[in-house]
């Protein structure tokens, strides 16, 4: 049964009655909201597992929820990264008589979706699709996350969504030092401006640009002194996945016209004026096949940097850079 993802945003309890949930999509940042609204309701510590694990290792997890359910302590499983080649692993997890709630957590899934159908047909599960946000989506939810906070105004709203570049997960980075400033300090834009700390952003932006635009001197003289520390590397990893897609739909409407400054104007979220000759630079540089590559190899990275705690995510992470940039 699908389930409209701004619903489960107003009531997490929308999803309180479903044996079994697919949460969806593009939106990250939305995915792990949901994900966090879960754990909280449901007042557990979750279970993570990965595609990998239901394929090299099934046994682990459906000991998991059978000792769960033999001593009728309730729990909650996500599943991270599933595709549909584990969708018939997924229906016998589903089809065990269990108090643990699975939640099987994907990227975006065509229309004719093995796992679509599966939750979406069957009314006992839910299909959670969270698609990408808009200026307006993320309008309404720093809104939302900040209507208590004394201070807050439009204008200060705006410049979270645009110090943020469109990105959920900064914007949830960002509200929560804001709200952690307002506990002690009357917000103001000022305040705002200096705590949201936008030269790290914009000297991340500095070390995207280079490696997607092939600046390989400039890349080298900006990553030796740069880190990317554990708190800010997903968020970075986001931002240039967000940077490349952006490229990718710009090479699509450019099928349907030649105008590249019309097309910059179409885009959403909007691109601001300053990241315009960026943008037109690295559209030139990109055929498809090869924008097509690096794309699968950063969702690689990503899964490697979520499921193998014991590597140096820093430098793997750079190492993708690098690569990028002699590309």
């Amino acid at each position: 049964m699908i389930v409209k993802s701004f619903l489960v945003e107003k009531n997490i309890d929308e999803l309180k009655k479903f044996k079994s949930i697919l949460i969806y999509g593009e939106n990250e940042g939305l995915i792990n909201d949901i994900k966090k609204s879960l754990v909280e309701k449901n007042k557990v510590k979750p279970k993570n597992y990965y595609m990998s694990d239901l394929l090299n290792n099934s046994k682990n997890i459906i000991n998991e929820f059978a000792n769960r359910s033999l001593f009728g302590d309730p729990s909650l499983i996500f599943l991270n990264n599933a595709e549909d080649k584990v969708a018939e692993k997924i229906i016998d997890l589903i089809n065990l008589e269990a108090e643990t709630k699975l939640v099987v957590i994907s990227e975006k899934l065509e229309a004719k979706s093995k796992l679509r159908a599966i939750f979406e047909k069957d009314k006992s599960l839910a299909c959670v699709p969270c698609y990408k946000d808009n200026d307006y989506t993320l309008m309404n939810y720093a809104q939302n996350k900040l209507k208590n906070t004394e201070g807050i105004s439009k204008e200060i709203i705006q410049y979270i969504i645009e110090n943020s570049d469109g990105n959920r997960g900064i914007i949830r980075s960002e509200i929560s030092k804001i709200l952690t400033l307002s506990e002690s300090e009357k917000i103001t834009l000022e305040k705002i401006e200096k705590l949201l700390n936008e030269k790290n952003i914009e000297d991340f932006k500095d070390l995207m640009n280079a490696s997607i635009e092939g600046k390989k001197e400039k890349l080298n003289k900006l990553i030796g002194n740069y880190n990317l520390s554990d708190d800010n590397l997903f968020l970075f990893v986001n931002q240039i996945g967000q940077r490349l897609l952006r490229i990718k739909q710009m090479k699509y409407l450019h099928k349907k016209t030649q105008n590249i400054e019309q097309i910059l104007n179409e885009l959403k979220p909007k691109v601001f004026w300053k990241d315009k000759s960026s943008y037109i630079t690295q559209f030139i540089r990109w055929k498809d096949k090869d924008l097509n590559n690096v794309i699968k190899d950063l969702n690689n990275i990503e899964l490697t940097l979520k499921s193998k705690s014991h590597i140096n995510k820093n430098i793997l992470f750079k190492m993708f850079l690098v690569k990028t940039c002699g590309a």
